[in-house]
């Protein structure tokens, strides 16, 4: 049965565009073809049919601007389209299945975003703020505490603390807020490959890295406020975000390039050790 839609919903929900569907007057059962055209959606107007961990992080998108397709069930189905939020602007071809008993909702697919607010989104945005971002993601879970995603994607800014790292290229999996992985940053003020483990934790941010670090320059990182250019093949292991919160130790295999000498390890020329 085809259907032209014309729904308005609530205070900010307008659904305009057609749909197919198979299975009424059972809803669990029924599979919908729907086509939209330039239409809005607010989380506020549909909590009752959201889990509460979708709809905590939907209600934080605000209303949203649609324009796609979505195939399937409700609980299971493929959106594909573009969302403009007020976080920011994605784009989609993702297979949710949301799973209201446990909570275990799940998705996979491509998705490309554009000044995308993610610290805002998952509720950190004292660590992690925007993403541009074009790549695969296989994962679930909604919030950073509980998420588990597999990552692999190309990104073109991500702005982390007090910087917008540029050019970065990812695979591994984001799991409670740890990444494990590979990663290549060409940044024009840090150039890099490295394997290992990012904890973004709060009170607990870590880095367990194996690294061929060909440029950071720390201040301009703004990591130091101090002219600091390092370059080494780095075996790194850490705590904190920040110069001055460092605690762990950075054993380089080869004597690292420091603009500043006095900042050359006294004894040992291939290890750093910061307390």
């Amino acid at each position: 049965m085809a259907t032209n839609l014309d729904i308005k919903y609530g205070q900010n929900t307008h659904i305009v565009g057609t749909m197919n569907v198979d299975g009424l007057p059972n809803w669990g059962e029924t599979f919908a073809n729907i086509r939209l055209q330039p239409s809005t959606l607010n989380a506020d107007d549909i909590k009752q049919f959201l889990p509460a961990d979708a709809y905590t992080i939907a209600s934080r998108l605000g209303t949203v601007k649609i324009d796609g397709r979505f195939l399937g069930f409700y609980n299971d189905f493929v959106a594909n389209g573009s969302f403009a939020t007020a976080l920011g602007n994605v784009q989609s071809d993702i297979n949710m299945k949301i799973n209201r008993s446990n909570n275990a909702s799940s998705y996979r697919g491509r998705l490309k975003t554009q000044n995308f607010n993610i610290g805002r989104l998952i509720g950190n945005a004292d660590v992690i703020k925007t993403i541009t971002m074009d790549g695969r993601v296989v994962g679930s879970g909604f919030t950073l505490e509980d998420a588990r995603m597999e990552i692999n994607a190309d990104i073109a800014q991500l702005h982390l603390l007090d910087y917008n790292y540029r050019n970065i290229r990812t695979d591994g999996t984001l799991s409670r807020q740890r990444y494990e992985g590979r990663f290549a940053i060409a940044d024009p003020n840090l150039v890099f490959t490295a394997n290992g483990e990012v904890n973004l934790a709060n009170n607990n941010q870590a880095f367990n890295l194996r690294a061929d670090l060909d440029k950071a320059d720390l201040k301009a990182l703004r990591i130091s406020d101090k002219s600091v250019i390092v370059q080494a093949n780095a075996d790194l292991n850490f705590r904190g975000l920040r110069l001055d919160d460092f605690e762990g130790t950075a054993f380089l295999t080869v004597p690292p390039s420091l603009t500043r000498p006095a900042c050359r390890p006294r004894h040992d020329p291939g290890a750093v050790t910061y307390r």
